[in-house]
């Protein structure tokens, strides 16, 4: 024990050995060394450096390694994610008929919100069963869909899933690959049926997906080192920090956890909002050649661009707001003309967006969840009703194929993926982020504090290194 001792006792400052090394020694040589006096040396060291006035940074990067080392360690311990890869060749279709196949037309049905539902909670399976317990369902559908990562790539598409457990993924993985299978099949069958009850003819060959790699064996992805490290560090140095100036530090973390539980607790004085959303997306036609017939297809933005002018244009939204089982924003239309509570509900709370090559979401914001998926509802009828209203309109004046295939809606179409949602959790007030700017006005208040009683006490010069505050 005694050359434990030893190296204990270098930790001391150089000067403190200078003038006191020999009498150190000596005293050791009189005592039984053991653990006790290993931990005593120890820390004494640890303390006296972290007192010194000049020497805070050395012990603190020693604090820092410390924390990061354990922080590595904890790492170790946290439970591993396994992630699963399919890989699916398209074999290419025609040239005239490429521009028709779209990953997303199959993606669609095997990521709808019933689909996964389903997945989810398939005995087999059983998947997300802590998460379903404190989690409404929609959000851990959600969580699914991030786990989920589909990409293409050329002339393949690959399929991945990350999950805890092992077999899991993998048999997800599996699952996914027959849905995407048997969604292509599905498609092709219904293409040849209505091309042959449309135009007594078989259907140009379309794109199909061949398995080029099953389910691969789960690899594992451990936690991110990097972040756990930088943890670690900031925890051994705020210990240092602390045990060097114990007034300050202690100050500061008082004025910061006050002010995190103030804005914590005054975010539950705002009333909660709710967010309700459907999926659409739009059908490509079965045949493109007759449909488009020598002009462009139009861009999906400036289409749903199109539609949302006018779901949501003033007179609409007024309308809907006078609906009795609905009665929208009631004390705002007490307080100012109904055609400006309309372009305020348009531009805060009614969205129709693009969110990939051919889907769109609508979604509406109100205190009561009910009413906003109520509302949304009533976008997706319109929505459809407008779109079929114009398909209708350009295919009278086109006449001929385009005019037959929107009379038997063999056209462009849209549809709907994921209806109308029944929000649960609110969107706002974002209480963790209301927490995080109280801790950090908090932290501000107890600088001004910390500054202010030292200028009062007079003992600003030299007393605290500005690191201390």
């Amino acid at each position: 024990m005694r050359p434990w001792i030893a190296i204990a006792a270098k930790l001391y400052p150089r000067r403190w050995r200078e003038r006191y090394g020999a009498e150190f020694d000596a005293l050791m040589q009189d005592v039984e060394p053991d653990w006790r006096e290993f931990a005593n040396v120890l820390g004494g060291a640890m303390k006296m450096q972290l007192t010194s006035e000049t020497a805070y940074w050395k012990p603190a990067a020693v604090m820092a390694a410390i924390g990061a080392v354990v922080a590595m360690g904890v790492s170790l311990r946290v439970p591993e994610r396994f992630v699963s890869t399919a890989v699916l060749r398209v074999t290419p279709p025609p040239p005239d008929e490429r521009a028709v196949y779209d990953i997303e037309a199959l993606r669609q049905p095997v990521l709808s919100r019933n689909q996964l539902a389903e997945l989810i909670q398939r005995p087999a399976l059983d998947l997300y069963r802590a998460e379903r317990r404190m989690m409404p369902v929609e959000d851990v559908i959600e969580r699914m869909r991030h786990d989920i990562q589909i990409t293409r790539d050329g002339d393949t598409v690959s399929v991945a899933f990350t999950y805890p457990d092992r077999e899991k993924a993998r048999n997800v993985v599996r699952e996914l690959t027959t849905r995407f299978l048997e969604s292509n099949i599905t498609s092709q069958r219904n293409r040849q049926t209505v091309w042959r009850m449309a135009w007594k003819e078989d259907a140009p060959p379309g794109p199909q997906l061949l398995v080029l790699t099953s389910a691969s064996d789960p690899r594992p992805l451990g936690a991110n080192r990097l972040i756990w490290a930088l943890a670690g560090i900031a925890a051994g140095m705020f210990l240092a920090a602390l045990w060097r100036w114990p007034r300050v530090v202690s100050t500061l973390t008082v004025f910061t956890a006050s002010g995190c539980i103030i804005g914590g607790a005054a975010s539950y004085t705002i009333a909660p909002r709710y967010t309700s959303a459907a999926i659409m997306h739009i059908t490509p036609p079965y045949d493109m050649k007759r449909w488009y017939a020598g002009r462009a297809p139009e861009p999906v933005e400036n289409h749903v661009h199109r539609i949302a002018s006018q779901v949501l244009r003033t007179e609409n939204l007024e309308k809907l707001m006078l609906r009795p089982r609905l009665q929208l924003y009631q004390q705002e239309r007490a307080r100012q003309p109904i055609a400006e509570v309309a372009q305020m509900m348009r531009a805060r709370d009614a969205r129709i967006e693009v969110i990939s090559p051919s889907r769109f979401r609508i979604s509406f914001t109100y205190e009561n969840p009910f009413i906003a998926q109520a509302v949304v509802r009533e976008f997706v009828s319109e929505t459809t009703e407008a779109h079929y209203t114009e398909e209708r309109r350009l295919a009278d004046a086109a006449g001929g194929e385009i005019q037959f295939m929107a009379t038997h809606k063999i056209g462009e179409n849209v549809e709907v993926l994921d209806p109308a949602t029944l929000p649960i959790q609110p969107v706002s007030p974002d209480r963790l982020a209301m927490a995080a700017i109280g801790a950090g006005a908090g932290l501000l208040l107890g600088l001004a504090f910390v500054l202010f009683r030292r200028l009062r006490d007079g003992s600003m010069a030299g007393a605290v290194p500005a690191a201390a505050v």
